[in-house]
């Protein structure tokens, strides 16, 4: 199974997953190219970055991955 397959299958169950996610599962370290691979199959997914706040006061970002439906 390829990781286009798993993260396919992943979001098919699932409907979303993340880079960490991704990493930890299926030691995907870069989630945002199998997500690009998957839309040049046609696979509509859509991305929403969330943005967080640490106890120290830093803030970060991520994203997170959906199939559309």
């Amino acid at each position: 199974m390829t990781q286009c397959d798993q993260v396919l299958a992943y979001l098919t169950e699932h409907g979303a997953i993340s880079d960490t996610v991704a990493r930890e599962l299926f030691g995907i370290n870069r989630l945002a190219a199998r997500i690009w691979d998957l839309r040049r199959k046609g696979h509509k997914i859509e991305n929403e970055t969330v943005t967080f706040t640490t106890r120290l006061g830093r803030t970060g970002k991520y994203v997170i991955y959906r199939l559309k439906e």
